[in-house]
């Protein structure tokens, strides 16, 4: 399903000066859930269906939900929604089509949101196409581009860019992290997705695989929240995930990961490396058989981490690889609350996805991931270093 520039300038800082309906000071409720709802695409459709679903639930007096919203017609204005029972309310109207695919939107709407609708807790979810970690710094091919794709524009918000929108909605929000974000979107339930984006986000809610275009079936995850505000953060996020998978079918997958659980895990993954790339115990072509058997996705070179680290363990006998397989296989297990999957193509996703690229993806792309945290803290770049070359 979904994926997501800096075309936005004077226009965009323009656009949120324009008045919209004001809203008295108001206590903070338990939860603001916001949507980035970029239609300037393929997936415009699809958009009534989502907002319908929230309207089938609306904002209550404990949590208030809110969407930007744009539109794959240009002369068609984005607009921010408050979304109450079968209604929504323009709060917000930009007199014309913004660029979704500049960061700094995401910023701007969060705080707009916050000024307007305060609460003790944040939901903020990604709704568009995606395509994991960013393998292209160009929009050529245009397939190959991260999140939030502006068709206008030509723009997206690239994995890095994410990242500081949401350490700058932190800073804004206090210091505290957004509590839960989601990504209604193809593909980036990633490590390297996760690990950039964990210093400001607690739980991030995605799928390892494509999502059909209808998306998440938001009614099932609000009408959980609105009945339980003060739940935990990760109990939300499951229903979320769950009633995605539930409500399209086989060939789905979507899990719910504990952001900081995942970087914890960086120093069981880089020991498991740096024991895996000496080759004594498995050599290049061993391993490049296991990659190849690994669980993949829409994208062949995304693999999930969990079954990579179990089939390593499986093959290296009674050695220090095989301990230091498990170490790394249960560090990653820990950092995924929750993993459904339906049908038998998804039978061993268990939750996060990994880069394991051929020798030509690698020589074709290394420049880019070697600035992710991932690839470093991990050591997940020495290995694709030690079997392809630098």
């Amino acid at each position: 399903m979904r994926t997501l520039s800096t075309a936005f300038g004077l226009l965009s800082a323009l656009a949120f000066c324009l008045p919209g309906v004001a809203r008295a000071a108001a206590e903070p409720k338990e939860w603001t859930f916001l949507v980035f709802l970029n239609g300037d695409n393929s997936l415009d459709d699809y958009s009534d269906l989502n907002l319908n679903q929230m309207k089938k639930i609306g904002s209550t007096d404990k949590v208030d939900i809110v969407v930007i919203r744009d539109r794959s017609n240009q002369r068609t204005t984005t607009k921010i929604l408050h979304v109450e029972k079968d209604k929504l309310t323009t709060v917000k109207d930009f007199g014309s089509n913004i660029d979704m695919g500049d960061w700094h939107a995401m910023v701007d709407f969060f705080n707009y949101a916050k000024d307007n609708y305060p609460a003790k807790h944040y939901a903020y979810v990604m709704w568009d196409h995606g395509a994991g970690w960013g393998k292209r710094k160009s929009l050529k091919p245009q397939g190959l581009r991260d999140i939030s794709w502006d068709d206008h524009s030509g723009n997206f918000i690239t994995t890095a860019q994410m990242a500081q929108a949401l350490s700058e909605m932190k800073s804004a929000n206090g210091g505290k992290k957004i509590d839960l974000f989601g990504m209604d979107a193809c593909l980036m339930q990633m490590g390297e997705v996760v690990a950039e984006i964990a210093p400001s986000v607690s739980v991030v809610a995605a799928s390892e695989e494509t999502e059909p275009d209808e998306g998440w079936d938001y009614s099932v995850g609000l009408d959980y929240l609105v009945k339980n505000p003060t739940a935990d953060t990760k109990a939300i996020a499951k229903t979320f995930e769950q009633g995605y998978v539930q409500a399209n079918g086989d060939d789905v997958q979507g899990s719910v990961v504990d952001a900081d659980a995942v970087v914890s895990a960086m120093p069981a993954l880089a020991a498991f490396v740096d024991e895996l790339v000496k080759f004594d115990k498995l050599s290049k072509r061993d391993l490049i058989a296991i990659m190849d058997d690994t669980q993949s996705f829409y994208m062949s070179d995304f693999k999930d981490i969990i079954d990579f680290t179990a089939r390593v363990q499986a093959k290296s006998g009674g050695n220090n690889l095989k301990d230091l397989a498990a170490e790394a296989q249960t560090a990653i297990q820990s950092a995924v609350h929750a993993n459904f999957t339906a049908g038998a193509s998804m039978a061993q996703a268990k939750g996060l996805s990994v880069w394991l690229p051929s020798d030509y993806e690698w020589s074709d792309r290394k420049g880019n991931y070697k600035t992710l945290r991932f690839g470093k803290d991990s050591h997940w770049t020495k290995l694709l270093e030690a079997l392809y070359g630098e």
